[in-house]
């Protein structure tokens, strides 16, 4: 059996900006939720400006883990924790001062 190949799709991982994902961290333990890092390539989020504009991510979870999907449905628990996070990172947000945010993976 003979099995071939073909790249449909390549672009580099957007790397997500250290401070903002501590930022959001911080915000999570505050709220008294257990933080957890997770590896994802959000290309398909921020391709468009991540060597533009600092950026991070805040996961929310949905049910059987199925996201990007019309069938995906996040509780309204699960939202309700997203928004205090999303708030109380927003209540201690520090902006930094960046000379060039326009950067090279």
């Amino acid at each position: 059996m003979d099995a071939h190949a073909a790249v449909a799709y390549d672009a580099p991982t957007a790397v997500c900006d250290a401070w903002l994902v501590e930022g959001l961290a911080a915000a999570v333990a505050r709220r008294g939720y257990p933080t957890l890092r997770l590896s994802s390539g959000p290309n398909h989020d921020v391709t468009s400006f991540s060597r533009r504009i600092p950026f991070a991510m805040l996961f929310v979870r949905c049910r059987g883990w199925v996201s990007y999907d019309r069938t995906a449905y996040a509780s309204p628990d699960d939202l309700g924790a997203a928004s205090d996070v999303l708030a109380d990172f927003a209540e201690h947000f520090v902006p930094v001062r960046l000379p060039n945010v326009r950067r090279e993976d």
